[in-house]
């Protein structure tokens, strides 16, 4: 209905495509006071009310995108790439690594993920997972300042009882279906309210771990040339942990060390 295109359009608008590109078709039908939402004729999920279509309506056609995806590594992390190669954002939840993704891309960097970094298997190269930032409630004011839209933009009921926004990307910083990028600098950010800055090179091999603390699908398991693969990997990309209580400091930092390590 044009209701629920009117709320899905902020939410995928940035994707959009030509119709012969498309694989998959996805319906959604009002029935009995509930919307179903259906793939190639057969039923996803169901949902009780318009706040909770859009959460629902994401999440299944991102899980459809990454299971149509070939990879080796799925971590939860942001990604941007600047002239310096691509920058690995791990974070658990609350770090406030959605909001600095989001601040780097204000920034002028490409945006590939504020939350999915794919990694192929051979050269662990990132492929662009662009779907929108996915900003809660309690992080709309932060990052206002940058994109002011933000505050027009409805309030939808996830699954897990979180209000969001659902904030598309500007279209000239999503990099195409195609690129993929070397990573460079691993940063591990984590906001603290009125926290001074603090920048520290973590080592390689903790790194690693960290990295892999985040890592949520790895295909087809570990073997022993995949961990030497990676090794290898963390070998040549500097890691930093940087703790901020001002994203735009955060952002300076970021940027600046993006440019030490071009290449």
């Amino acid at each position: 209905t044009a209701e629920q295109l009117a709320l899905l359009h902020p939410v995928m608008s940035h994707l959009a495509a030509p119709a012969e590109m498309a694989s998959t078709c996805f319906d959604m039908l009002d029935q009995a006071g509930a919307t179903l939402l259906y793939r190639d004729g057969v039923g996803q999920e169901q949902c009780d009310a318009s706040v909770r279509m859009a959460p629902m309506v994401y999440a299944c056609v991102w899980m459809v995108a990454l299971r149509g995806h070939e990879f080796f590594l799925n971590i939860h992390a942001g990604v941007v790439a600047g002239p310096g190669g691509c920058v690995l954002l791990p974070a658990p939840p609350g770090s406030g690594k959605s909001t600095l993704t989001a601040a780097l891309v204000a920034a002028g960097l490409d945006y590939f993920s504020d939350e999915v970094a794919l990694l192929d298997a051979g050269s662990l190269r990132v492929a662009p997972f662009p779907q929108a930032f996915c900003v809660k409630q309690s992080g709309i004011d932060a990052v206002a300042p940058l994109f002011p839209g933000i505050a027009d933009l409805p309030l939808h009921l996830r699954g897990d009882g979180k209000w969001v926004a659902y904030l598309p990307p500007p279209c000239a910083r999503v990099p195409s279906a195609g690129q993929h990028g070397d990573i460079r600098l691993v940063v591990f950010p984590r906001y603290a309210a009125g926290a001074a800055l603090r920048c520290e090179v973590v080592p390689k091999a903790a790194a690693l771990g960290r990295v892999m603390e985040q890592c949520t699908v790895i295909e087809g398991g570990l073997d022993l040339a995949a961990i030497r693969r990676l090794v290898a990997w963390i070998d040549g990309i500097e890691c930093l942990e940087l703790v901020y209580g001002s994203t735009s400091d955060a952002v300076g930092v970021v940027i600046e060390n993006n440019t030490i390590y071009k290449i």
